[in-house]
């Protein structure tokens, strides 16, 4: 009789035994679930964080040049889902999304372009000078040309003032090539291969 109480408690403890592995079962899916939720909550904050600090920037950008267009450029588009591309887009609705890998979105950026140089966006009063010897030419140029300007106030003589013009031709001309001097020709030698 005692060997059968054991049993029916043997029994009865696998019973419980079974239930608390279904138990641990459902509460690992669960838990397994939950990390699954962490880490998709962990990727939208993070986009979310980047995509707050890419406003910033981009209302930065527009505050230094208010008068020039902005084109905001997304690409690698195919490993964003549609809902965070929607999401980005409700941040910045200017934003082009493209896939250089796949290919879309590039005739739209191509029609963007052509729009500025079109409607004459680009068009305005100010010229940015990339090449620095160009650069040191015109401030050359500017400083003769102040000279001129301060002569003219002090009345000088027209002969002491075409000094200062031709020196501020001069550099104009190393601008736009029409003067070469050996420095000239040593700095694009310098700075550029030049092959056989």
């Amino acid at each position: 009789e005692e060997l059968t109480t054991n049993n029916e408690e043997l029994i009865i403890n696998n019973e419980e035994l079974t239930t608390s592995n279904e138990e641990l079962i459902i509460n690992n899916e669960e838990l397994t679930t939950s990390n699954e939720e962490l880490i998709i909550n962990n990727e939208e904050l993070r986009i979310n964080n980047e995509l707050e600090n890419a406003v910033i920037e981009i209302g930065k950008i527009r505050n230094q040049f208010p008068l020039k267009p902005l084109l905001i450029v997304g690409n690698k588009a195919d490993k964003l889902t549609e809902a965070q591309k929607h999401a980005i887009a409700a941040g910045i609705p200017e934003m082009l999304f493209l896939s250089a890998k796949e290919g879309t979105g590039v005739e739209e950026l191509k029609d963007r372009l052509l729009s500025f140089v079109n409607t004459g966006a680009l068009r305005n009063n100010e010229t940015i000078v990339t090449n620095t010897r160009h650069y040191d030419s015109l401030l050359k140029a500017l400083e003769e040309i102040q000279k001129v300007n301060h002569g003219l106030q002090m009345n000088l003589s027209s002969d002491l003032m075409a000094i200062d013009i031709r020196e501020a031709l001069y550099h104009f001309g190393e601008i736009t090539g029409q003067v070469t001097n050996d420095e000239l020709l040593g700095n694009i030698f310098a700075n550029f291969c030049i092959g056989k």
